[in-house]
């Protein structure tokens, strides 16, 4: 038996042989008894009303139909999609546990958080792809670039040149604020600076810091 057309979505099941767990059981029980066998739990990393969640929704509802038993979604959000993922990568591995995954769970978090209790990788196999979201950055056709690094370039030196300049300094200053670099490097010269003054201070004083 081959699971149904309708699993062509992007849904990750618990790894830890799982995948293999359920091919054998459909290939013992035949026509018998057929996955699923009981209500399968489709997990969402993120919260209702948003897209992912109405991916889920849909898909959800379509496998419900097309194999007789519930897929319910439970939404789980929370630490940028962390939570659900965790909580999918340690449940049983009977393949009644999807995980609805993507960019974020699999991709930036695991590059942005040390501790993640989740291998993207070893801890989940890919069923299939749900869908698909282009990106796009636009600019007006008048300004002066033509890919990204050219965009980023122009920034920097536009962020530079409105912190140097004379009306932003005034503003700063009547709000007790100045600006006091407008590169990194003279961010770092201002610090070393900084580092230097106060460490005249506490020798000076003879300040302990017992």
């Amino acid at each position: 038996m081959s699971f149904p057309a309708y699993l062509r979505h992007m849904l990750i099941r618990a790894k830890h042989h799982a995948l293999a767990i359920t091919l054998l059981c459909i290939s013992s029980y035949g026509n018998a008894q057929s996955y699923p066998a009981k209500t399968v739990r489709l997990i969402v990393p993120f919260p209702t009303g948003g897209g992912t969640d109405a991916m889920a929704r849909f898909a959800a509802q379509k496998l419900t139909v097309a194999l007789g038993r519930q897929f319910v979604v439970d939404n789980r959000a929370g630490a940028g999609g962390a939570i659900g993922a965790e909580l999918a990568a340690k449940s049983a591995p009977d393949g009644y546990t999807l995980l609805q995954a993507g960019v974020a769970t699999h991709a930036v978090l695991p590059h942005l958080k040390k501790n993640l209790t989740y291998d993207p990788l070893k801890d989940f196999d890919a069923v299939c792809l749900m869908a698909t979201a282009p990106a796009m950055l636009a600019v007006h056709p008048s300004l002066p670039v033509r890919n990204l690094r050219e965009f980023i370039t122009m920034l920097n030196k536009e962020t530079v040149a409105a912190i140097k300049s004379a009306d932003l300094t005034a503003k700063l200053i009547a709000d007790a604020s100045l600006p006091i670099a407008g590169t990194a490097e003279e961010f770092g010269v201002h610090i070393r600076d900084e580092h230097a003054r106060i460490g005249k201070v506490i020798r000076e004083a003879r300040i302990s810091l017992e």
